[in-house]
């Protein structure tokens, strides 16, 4: 998901959600990948219009004075947040959300159940019943938030 400017390019946010959605689905279906290689690991150039200097995970750009050859582009951060929270969990099963472009993935880590939610459409709303408990919302960059009877709290 190159994330060029112009025609078939994509945002950083859906580059990064397209990639955590990917690596979901194959932790939860072992087997069916053996491996996933992503190409680039860094940009391969700085002209934001063409899609072969935008497939990496760092970022390539310069400007008149500055010149960053490394800097995390946010699949690189989705990546590193979805690795810490998924690393040693273990595939529980997919849940019905209610509407086929939202998909829910269950997952079980320390004792705590975790679910791995997103909307193909970002118009939709999620709603889970998780009964009286307060929970924990992790975005795809490792940001958390803190769910109390339905209200979210953000850390300060």
């Amino acid at each position: 998901w190159p994330t060029h400017i112009g025609r078939d390019g994509f945002t950083e946010e859906v580059s990064a959600g397209n990639l955590v959605s990917l690596y979901t689905w194959a932790i939860a279906n072992p087997g069916i990948l053996d491996r996933i290689f992503w190409y680039d690991l860094h940009n391969d150039g700085v002209e934001y219009e063409n899609p072969e200097h935008n497939f990496g995970l760092l970022d390539n750009w310069t400007t008149d004075s500055i010149a960053v050859p490394m800097a995390a582009k946010p699949s690189y951060v989705a990546l590193c947040a979805m690795n810490a929270i998924l690393g040693d969990a273990e595939y529980v099963g997919m849940y019905d959300m209610g509407h086929k472009k939202i998909t829910a993935y269950h997952f079980k880590k320390d004792g705590k159940d975790l679910l791995v939610t997103w909307a193909d459409d970002c118009t939709l709303n999620m709603i889970a019943n998780v009964g009286e408990n307060n929970i924990i919302v992790t975005d795809m960059y490792g940001n958390d938030f803190e769910v109390i009877k339905g209200i979210i709290v953000q850390p300060t």
